[in-house]
């Protein structure tokens, strides 16, 4: 198997993709500063910047993802500044910005880790 740096993304549960197709189950925040994001993953958080999603035309949005699996918690902004400053920074290192990979849907911009 090739490796490419990224995660490999597992398929998203039928239950939880349709939860959150629906936009009144998504968690609109300012950003991820101050927000208990922390107390919503179990396993490691990840945050994906997306431009264009379907829902959110001509926006820029940061989904927080818990591993392989989506959280409802997202932020949506005009600039992709003003969505990479809603990333926290946690010291010493904070996250580590990821290229798009090639296997990834167009609207994705990058990942931190």
């Amino acid at each position: 198997m090739k490796q490419t740096g990224h995660i490999k993304k597992k398929p998203i549960p039928f239950a939880l993709r349709k939860q959150l197709q629906n936009p009144r189950n998504n968690v609109f925040v300012k950003d991820f500063h101050g927000v208990n994001w922390h107390e919503k993953t179990n396993i490691f958080p990840i945050f994906t910047v997306y431009y264009s999603p379907s829902d959110f035309p001509k926006k820029y949005v940061v989904r927080l993802f818990d591993g392989p699996l989506p959280t409802r918690l997202l932020v949506v902004k005009d600039t992709l500044e003003e969505a990479r400053a809603a990333i926290p920074q946690l010291p010493p290192l904070g996250f580590v910005r990821m290229e798009r990979s090639e296997s990834d849907i167009p609207e994705i911009l990058e990942t931190w880790l």
